[in-house]
């Protein structure tokens, strides 16, 4: 507690219990400051990265078993495991791919993977191709050198301008992937159109980083594990790094 010039409160009170009053003075006098009562600023948390810490926060049970709970505990352990150094990410770009715009991809990537290097990921086991929405003949050779036999070239229709999901143009950041069992390696194609200047969706990437954790272990895990199971575990990963498990009673909100 900080000290105060003059008589404390318990002085005053003695005084005026007593009868007793302060002397008058012939100076005038200087009204003290006032005291700021507001309270005080209340700590933020700041995510650091401390291996050691995070070991022991994944090792900790959540404190209550609610869902919430159990949502901010992931999310604790998250928001500093993406402080580190990531899981390395690594890619062949096309002639028309814009190389800065590919590097803020795989870096978004690899901080994203963090987390899962606590659980013995060291690499994404992917052969990774950026290109842009221009680079139709390219990506065809370059699916028949990465997959040989095994590529689908029907999945860019260069008529419609679509690959798979995504209606390709020049604002397009969309991609797929094309797991093989045998190799254990997956074919990963993006396109970032070459005039999209944005960043890779947050959510997305950390979506799409559990399905990279779930390819080290299998690329056949949808032959043994539910949908449900495969596609639950990434989407709550999204939905504690982005916080939005905040007022949900259960994964459904309901």
């Amino acid at each position: 507690m900080k000290k105060t010039s003059g008589y404390s409160l318990a002085a005053l009170s003695a005084l005026i219990a007593t009868g007793c009053v302060v002397a008058p003075t012939d100076r005038a006098l200087t009204p003290e400051p006032p005291v700021d009562a507001s309270p005080p600023e209340q700590e933020t948390y700041a995510a650091v990265y401390d291996p050691a810490g995070i070991e022991a926060l994944i090792r900790q049970v959540p404190e209550y078993p609610e869902w919430e709970y159990v949502y901010a505990h992931i999310q604790a352990i998250n928001s500093q495991a993406e402080l580190g150094p990531g899981v390395p990410v690594d890619a062949t770009l096309s002639p028309t791919v814009d190389p800065e715009m590919a590097r803020v991809t795989l870096d978004a990537y690899s901080k994203a993977m963090g987390i899962w290097s606590f659980f013995g990921v060291e690499e994404v086991p992917a052969v990774w191709t950026l290109m842009s929405e221009l680079d139709y003949d390219w990506w065809r050779a370059r699916v028949v050198e990465v997959e040989g036999e095994q590529g689908d070239l029907a999945v860019w229709d260069a008529e419609t301008s679509t690959m798979g999901h995504c209606s390709l143009s020049s604002q397009s950041f969309c991609g797929y992937g094309n797991p093989n069992a045998e190799t254990g390696i997956t074919a990963q194609y993006n396109v970032i159109g070459s005039d999209y200047r944005g960043v890779p969706n947050a959510d997305t990437v950390a979506h799409e980083g559990v399905h990279f954790y779930q390819d080290v272990y299998s690329q056949d895990y949808y032959s043994f594990m539910p949908c449900w199971f495969v596609e639950g575990q990434a989407n709550t990963t999204l939905l504690c790094r982005a916080g939005l498990w905040k007022g949900r009673r259960t994964f459904w909100g309901k």
